[in-house]
C-alpha cells in the first residue's frame, strides 16, 4: 500500500460479510491531500452509527491493486477490511 509513493507493508483480511473496506487509522500518513472530502456512516462494531471519513489510497496486493477508497476507523480487528467486491 502506499501514499505519496512511499511503500507500507499491511495486514489485508477478505471480510464476505464486509459493504465498504476500512483501514485502520495511524497506519498510512493520510491527509487532506488523500481525503476524499466525504464521510459515510456505518453501522460499528457496538452497533451504533459512526462516521467514517473516506481517503483514497494505492493498494497493490493478490487481492486488489490500484486506487481504492477506504474508510478510516480508529479501531479495528486488522489493518485494511476488504469486501468480497471492491471497486477499483
Amino acid at each position: 500500500m502506499s501514499v505519496d509513493n512511499e511503500v507500507h507493508p499491511i495486514r489485508i483480511l477478505r471480510d464476505t460479510g464486509a459493504s465498504r473496506s476500512l483501514l485502520l487509522e495511524g497506519l498510512l500518513p493520510l491527509s487532506e491531500k488523500t481525503h476524499t472530502g466525504s464521510e459515510v456512516l456505518i453501522q460499528g462494531e457496538e452497533l451504533g452509527l459512526v462516521k467514517v471519513p473516506l481517503h483514497i489510497i494505492d493498494l497493490k496486493s493478490d487481492l486488489v491493486s490500484g486506487t481504492v477508497v477506504v474508510g478510516v476507523r480508529p479501531v479495528s480487528y486488522t489493518h485494511l477490511t476488504l469486501p468480497t467486491i471492491c471497486s477499483v
